[in-house]
């Protein structure tokens, strides 16, 4: 849930702070900026969705702009931090190592649009730093061109009519775009997999997809 005032009175000034650097560097960047332009240039076809993929696919979008705020935070390390998207309520769980980190985890998922609640299941942890990768250009740009990659793919499931997207998990590492989920038929599955690396940038595609028992 939101903070009240008086809470929040203690660390105000300086988590407005860090918010407005991290969203700064969100709107200079260009690898994020690139990333922004396919995920709001996806919105206008979500209209033609059903009302229920609709609100899977925006809550992805919301999920994914999350994720590149928190990623672009030089004093959080992301990779703790685990987030999760209910129509207008984020869910945020994982590891920071001090109640400052916490709550601006917090007032980042706030500063995105359509989000208006968050809960906070964040929890302190001294050793939250450990394991955090080094922040090069290289790898920094490397993880925005993943996420680029993972909406795409996501999108081009769901406008698809013959493979139900809203049951497939979408991840991608270092071009490799990883399936996993159920799917109706070897048919669905292997197109599932032909879009996907049709996109421009896949360097390959892990399918995982399981193919449901036949009951009939």
């Amino acid at each position: 849930m939101k903070p009240d005032s008086a809470s929040r009175s203690l660390t105000f000034t300086g988590l407005a702070a860090a918010v407005a650097l991290a969203v700064g560097s969100l709107t200079i960047t260009p690898a994020l900026a690139d990333t922004d332009d396919t995920l709001d240039s996806m919105q206008h076809e979500v209209k033609e969705m059903s009302a229920e993929t609709q609100r899977f696919f925006q809550n992805g979008l919301r999920e994914g702009k999350i994720e590149t705020a928190l990623l672009f935070n030089e004093n959080l390390n992301s990779f703790k931090i685990d987030v999760q998207v209910r129509n207008e309520t984020a869910v945020l769980e994982g590891k920071v190592e001090n109640g400052v980190e916490r709550e601006l985890a917090e007032e980042i998922a706030l500063s995105v649009d359509g989000i208006d609640e968050v809960d906070n299941r964040i929890t302190l942890s001294e050793d939250a730093r450990e394991g955090n990768p080094e922040r090069n250009e290289d790898g920094f740009i490397a993880s925005i061109e993943d996420a680029t990659i993972t909406a795409k793919a996501k999108m081009k499931l769901l406008a698809n009519d013959f493979v139900d997207g809203t049951d497939v998990s979408i991840d991608t590492q270092q071009k490799t775009v990883v399936l996993e989920g159920e799917v109706s038929t070897q048919a669905e599955k292997d197109l599932a997999e032909q879009l996907v690396k049709n996109l421009d940038g896949v360097g390959g595609v892990d399918n995982r997809l399981q193919v449901k028992p036949n009951h009939s």
